[in-house]
């Protein structure tokens, strides 16, 4: 399944995770760009030798504008792995990088008409209230955090259809 030509963003590459993405979507034959911030908290030595050879790499950070606009330039799709696990002692933090940052990227794609046609924004357990982890009738977006990509998501897609391009989020559960 290569897809020769087409482009896809990994936010958070650096980590666990995203330099998995990372990895199998070089394998496929993408073209990867990856923004990680390289948080000392989680990359107390700066970028992980496990950082793929072949993608670009930015180091930058989702709460700067210029940075995500430049990390944009020319994307067909977002892998969306970036956030700040430390909420616990730096709660403002962790709201500013995760919700406030991922507002910011949807709203850059929004305002520059970019023509990102999908939008995978994967997450742990920890954007769930614990209610809604033991729910059968579970909507999978118990928390704020949650709630607020989904919603701004949908109003980015609305505002597309009225575009004429039909870009999609997902969001898988992993919980």
């Amino acid at each position: 399944m290569a897809k020769d030509g087409k482009r896809a963003l990994v936010t958070g590459g650096a980590g666990l995770i995203g330099s998995h993405v990372a990895d199998l979507l070089v394998r496929e034959g993408w073209k990867v760009r990856v923004l990680d911030n390289l948080e000392p908290q989680t990359h107390r030595r700066g970028k992980p030798t496990w950082v793929n050879e072949r993608v670009e790499f930015i180091e930058g950070d989702l709460r700067d504008r210029e940075t995500i606009a430049a990390a944009l330039d020319k994307i067909d799709i977002i892998f969306h792995q970036a956030a700040y696990g430390g909420y616990m002692p730096e709660i403002v933090k962790y709201v500013h990088v995760n919700s406030l940052g991922t507002a910011q990227l949807l709203e850059v794609i929004r305002e520059k008409k970019l023509s990102v046609q999908k939008i995978i924004v994967a997450s742990s357990q920890a954007v769930y209230s614990e209610f809604f982890r033991r729910s059968a009738r579970s909507s999978n977006c118990g928390a704020a955090t949650g709630r607020f990509i989904v919603l701004f998501a949908a109003r980015l897609q609305k505002a597309r259809r009225r575009q004429r391009t039909h870009p999609s989020v997902v969001k898988p559960f992993t919980g």
